[in-house]
């Protein structure tokens, strides 16, 4: 194999294992992930439903003055 074909070989395959294993992460980029759970609280907020909103906390939530997940449930 020529010296001139080799390293444009090397990289079509760096770039096609890195595009394949980019394709198989199912994972969602944070900024997508936290911009559906907005999304999702804004849906629940306008339906009124607050026990579907209120789901949305985590377990160790804290607020000002103390304020946990538990207290917001009242």
């Amino acid at each position: 194999m020529p010296l001139k074909i080799y390293p444009m070989l090397m990289a079509g395959v760096f770039i096609s294992l890195f595009l394949c294993l980019s394709a198989c992460s199912e994972e969602k980029p944070d900024e997508l992930q936290i911009r559906e759970l907005i999304g999702q609280a804004e849906s629940y907020a306008e339906q009124r439903d607050s026990g579907a909103l209120l789901d949305l906390l985590s377990e160790d939530f804290s607020g000002r003055n103390h304020l946990d997940k538990k207290a917001v449930r009242g």
